[in-house]
């Protein structure tokens, strides 16, 4: 058939009839004829399910509205930074109140910032986040 989907190390056995736009599971084995618009997984392989098909592909099963789970920990692992930065200054406040004499070193500043993109309703929106 046309426009099928054949996942990696899956096998085709014997004169068997694919139909269009069916997706054949990786490793599965495949000894019967696949409807059209139908995805077959297992050993052998069975129907889990039958559509029209023609959709677009995503590989992995991931789709473009799902969350990017490296970047969304790289959005907790900053948030939590800047939440350190701020506890880091009240604790800096607090100890300079207690001990106004003392003189508590400053770290220089990095030099290196953060570039952030957002999207929102399909607009790019850049914001830079300086380390300071």
């Amino acid at each position: 058939g046309n426009g099928v989907i054949v996942g990696a190390g899956a096998k085709v056995l014997g004169p068997v009839l694919v139909g269009d736009n069916a997706r054949i599971g990786s490793n599965a084995v495949v000894v019967k004829a696949v409807p059209a618009g139908a995805t077959v997984v297992g050993v052998p392989g069975r129907v889990i399910s039958q559509g029209e098909g023609g959709g677009a592909f995503e590989a992995y099963g991931l789709t473009g509205q799902m969350p990017d789970p490296v970047a969304r920990a790289v959005e907790c692992m900053l948030e939590h930074m800047h939440r350190q930065d701020e506890e880091i200054a009240r604790l800096r406040e607090g100890l300079l109140g207690l001990q106004p004499k003392t003189e508590i070193p400053v770290l220089e500043t990095l030099a290196c910032s953060v570039e952030a993109i957002e999207e929102d309703d399909g607009k790019i929106n850049k914001t830079r986040a300086n380390n300071s």
